[in-house]
């Protein structure tokens, strides 16, 4: 035991020694994988490949296979894996555009402005592009900590993410019902979006979370109503809802499970159930199934 906190010490002295060279903060998520690195190295195994999407994708292949994981030890998410699997989308497409496949030490003020020049030539959104800035930074911070390359770039100033500030509009409880009273077939994608979306409305809960519903979350309170108990992914407590008489009928649609369907399809499908609903241009082409959450929070507090 005492070889091994000897051991352990020197990674942190050698750290300490490093940042204090390079005339940087101290930064502790950087020493975790350090340490991490040192006593567990089969679980930080580096990329040699220069290239970056080549990291990428073997990269998303180890987090999928759960073979990755994060410096606290969990598991990345599908939330995540689905983000970085965009990134590569779209970094192979740059890559085309530049006939050359990007290396980490390409990565410099320059291309970092042409990145995004390029994105907005696509038509890609000021927040789209920033969430593509965000996971790449977060990337070549986690390749430069395993060694895989050497380029620092990343914690520049001007390597920031960008974004836009809007203002999304909850709804009323009054539009709110324009969506549940339109007449939809019953298992087609318009119902299966509108539906999902309702849930939020009437639970308040992300979208990670309105995916555990199953039979099993739903229990009977002792007046006979039924509600829900599940734990918040993102802060690890218990939440009990009561289930609404319209939260009830429609969950009796899908066999008291979430309806199955793709967050990006959800999305694009509810902008046009609201417009037809009567719902106003401007709320209908900011819906998302986020702003479900936004707009119960909204109603409970008024």
């Amino acid at each position: 035991i005492g070889n091994r906190l000897r051991n352990l010490q020197s990674v942190v002295d050698e750290y300490h020694l490093q940042v204090t060279l390079e005339k940087r903060c101290f930064c502790l998520d950087e020493l975790k994988v350090k340490l991490k690195s040192h006593i567990h190295p089969e679980l930080m195994k580096p990329r040699t490949s220069q290239k970056v999407v080549e990291y990428l994708s073997g990269f998303i292949d180890d987090a999928e296979r759960g073979q990755r994981k994060q410096i606290n030890g969990s598991s990345y998410s599908k939330g995540t894996i689905a983000n970085y699997k965009n990134l590569l989308q779209t970094l192979v497409r740059f890559d085309s555009s530049l006939k050359k496949s990007v290396e980490w030490d390409d990565i410099d003020r320059h291309l970092y402005a042409r990145f995004i020049q390029w994105q907005e030539l696509e038509g890609f959104s000021l927040n789209y592009i920033g969430k593509h800035i965000k996971d790449l930074k977060a990337l070549m911070r986690l390749a430069y900590e395993e060694g895989t390359h050497n380029n620092s770039e990343f914690r520049s100033r001007w390597f920031s993410t960008p974004y836009e500030r809007k203002k999304k509009l909850p709804l009323t409880e009054a539009e709110i019902n324009l969506l549940y009273e339109l007449e939809l077939e019953e298992g087609s994608t318009q119902c299966k979006s509108r539906d999902l979306f309702l849930i939020g409305c009437y639970t308040g809960l992300r979208i990670s979370d309105i995916r555990q519903i199953i039979p099993e979350v739903f229990e009977k309170c002792e007046n006979g109503r039924l509600r829900i108990r599940l734990f918040n992914k993102k802060t690890k407590r218990e939440v009990l809802i009561p289930v609404s008489s319209k939260l009830r009928k429609v969950l009796e649609r899908y066999g008291f499970k979430y309806p199955s369907i793709a967050d990006q399809t959800a999305n694009r499908v509810i902008k046009k159930l609201a417009l037809s609903a009567g719902i106003s241009k401007k709320k209908s082409d900011d819906l998302t199934l986020h702003i479900g959450r936004h707009s119960f929070a909204t109603i409970m507090y008024q």
